[in-house]
């Protein structure tokens, strides 16, 4: 893990800052170690730590479509829904970037991370396979990054929905150039596909709000591990 004096990197910026005794201020290099979790305990051990969550998609974005008809954005909303209640039983302070069917532009969205600066950043989504594949080519969870210093957050999602999804199947957190992952640097920035919408089967589990509810518990899960090493 990258490290910054003997803590681990958890984001950087550029911006303006303070410099010598009379605090000129100087653009360069705004860097972010770990949070410090001072009022965790047992019961609450996220207490605290800023989440930012955004389901993607909605209004006019439908994101991926299913074959009985499923929406992503739909699933998306659900999703987030639950995992900030899931987090915020766990103490931490949450902020929704979407709470209705309305449409969010992708720089509106980095904007508001931006103005809230969350420790960290989740994004929800629904995969889907290009138009004339197979739809049963692929399915279950990944869970996308761009720095690195966002992969041991990704590893840690990827790991417990890959193992209440398609438990014996390697996890798959990857690297990949989404907006809100490139354009969010000061924190760990994940992006998470949760399933296939085309998949008929993984189209089924996603309509299942048990299932619904275990992903979000998951997802909480993977948070908690990292937080807590």
């Amino acid at each position: 893990r990258i490290s910054f004096r003997d803590r681990e990197l958890w984001g950087y910026d550029f911006g303006m800052n303070a410099l010598g005794a009379v605090g000129e201020r100087r653009p360069g290099l705004i860097v972010r170690t770990r949070p410090d979790l001072q009022f965790a305990t047992p019961d609450r051990p996220l207490a605290r730590l800023r989440i930012m969550i955004d389901a993607g998609h909605g209004g006019e974005s439908l994101g991926a479509l299913g074959p009985s008809g499923l929406v992503e954005a739909d699933v998306n909303l659900t999703l987030a829904a639950m995992l900030g209640l899931r987090l915020e039983a766990l103490g931490a302070d949450v902020s929704q970037l979407r709470v209705s069917d309305v449409a969010l532009d992708l720089d509106d969205r980095v904007a508001m991370a931006l103005s809230w600066q969350p420790d960290l950043f989740i994004s929800v989504h629904h995969n889907s396979v290009a138009m004339g594949t197979n739809p049963f080519a692929d399915r279950g969870p990944k869970v996308f990054y761009h720095y690195d210093h966002s992969r041991p957050l990704a590893q840690a999602i990827a790991e417990e929905l890959t193992t209440l999804l398609t438990p014996g199947e390697e996890p798959r957190a990857l690297r990949e150039v989404f907006r809100v992952n490139r354009n969010i640097s000061f924190c760990p920035s994940v992006l998470i596909e949760g399933g296939f919408v085309c998949n008929p089967e993984d189209e089924i589990r996603l309509r299942d709000e048990a299932t619904l509810q275990a992903m979000a518990d998951a997802i909480a899960g993977g948070v908690t591990k990292l937080m807590i090493r």
